[in-house]
């Protein structure tokens, strides 16, 4: 059984600038094997430096003075063993080879855990995957702003009481809003920014939890319809209205967001509005994750019931409306898409997605 706890951090001043540096870091660095995959997969299938495979050096394009793998541009492709034989590296395997070389040339990095480094890499090889997979849009790079978290492997990070102590930042207080249960060890650690500070996130692992009942043991069942209005409507006849977190605040989001833009570029008060915004989507999520928690333990109140969701086809609610044309002038007509927006809105705020994980996890 898998849980995740996720505690408030209390940085000092020094802690808290040294994890922003690291964040910004790690940042530019994952942007860069971004684009070096990128750049190994167009050389190899379209070359764009010709002959050369240096363009600084004018090196030329051989098996014996270039990388034969469209993978990555850097880092040795092949393993070696005692012989000076071995078989050819993943494109993750072939990036992890080159951090030596990275924090050799580029000594600003050693202040960065290696394992911190690796974890990295992890999400740019799952960005690949993911795509290959169909799951996902291209990989892209993260501008300033778009990248706020790292994460630790299990072990590397020590619990003491309400202390932390994170490799290469120190000990620091967190806020223990609630204990490790027992018999559940610290597996990957995920140190995260948020608008309102720092938080750490713990995920759990207990083997000897079962996921889930077998057939036999289910006693009852209840079916739950999922809407708009009603965010749901159990089979029993109870009726839950949705609360709609994010269109009370809409009206506020909408003044404070023309605020904003009217500032001026990079002077302090900008700063401080679009602060402002961060917190005010933050406190909405908050308020979500809330209500979305409560309902979920209430719908798993009754003990050994199974629980039955409607099956919608959100991705397919979520699409734009098909283009009309008009057949003699040629010119777009009006499809709806503009009313159909607002029920977006709508079924984004209702989040039915999370709430069915959260369900799954409380069952």
């Amino acid at each position: 059984m898998l849980l995740a706890y996720i505690y408030k951090l209390d940085p000092s001043s020094s802690q808290a600038k040294e994890m922003e540096e690291q964040v910004e870091m790690l940042r530019l660095q994952y942007n860069f094997r971004i684009r070096e995959r990128l750049d190994a997969y167009r050389q190899v299938t379209f070359p764009a430096m010709g002959d050369y495979c240096d363009i600084y050096t004018r090196g030329e394009s051989s098996p014996l003075s270039c990388s034969v793998s469209k993978n990555a541009l850097y880092g040795n492709p092949w393993t070696r063993d005692k012989n000076g034989f071995g078989k050819k590296r993943s494109p993750l395997a072939q990036q992890d080879a080159d951090l030596p070389n990275l924090k050799r040339e580029r000594p600003w990095y050693q202040r960065i855990q290696h394992h911190v480094l690796q974890q990295m890499l992890r999400r740019v090889d799952e960005a690949f995957q993911r795509f290959f997979q169909g799951l996902s849009a291209f990989p892209k790079t993260k501008r300033r702003g778009q990248y706020h978290s790292f994460s630790y492997p299990p072990g590397d990070v020590r619990f003491k009481g309400n202390k932390v102590r994170l490799p290469g930042i120190g000990w620091m207080r967190f806020y223990q809003s609630r204990l490790v249960p027992d018999g559940f060890k610290v597996k990957t650690v995920t140190v995260r920014r948020k608008s309102d500070g720092w938080y750490v996130s713990v995920r759990l692992e207990d083997t000897l939890v079962p996921n889930m009942l077998s057939p036999p043991e289910v006693t009852s069942a209840i079916g739950v319809d999922l809407g708009i209005k009603k965010i749901v409507s159990i089979s029993t006849g109870e009726i839950v209205a949705n609360p709609r977190f994010y269109a009370k605040q809409e009206r506020r989001r909408n003044i404070r967001s023309r605020g904003a833009s009217r500032k001026v570029k990079g002077s302090k008060n900008r700063l401080k509005a679009y602060r402002y915004l961060a917190k005010l989507e933050n406190k909405v999520g908050l308020q979500r994750q809330d209500f979305q928690w409560k309902l979920a333990h209430k719908l798993n109140s009754e003990t050994k019931c199974c629980i039955i969701f409607e099956d919608l086809n959100v991705k397919g609610m979520l699409k734009r409306c098909r283009p009309k044309i008009d057949s003699t002038t040629g010119k777009y007509l009006e499809n709806g898409q503009l009313a159909k927006s607002g029920l977006n809105r709508a079924i984004w705020d209702a989040s039915w997605g999370s709430l069915k994980e959260k369900v799954k996890v409380i069952a």
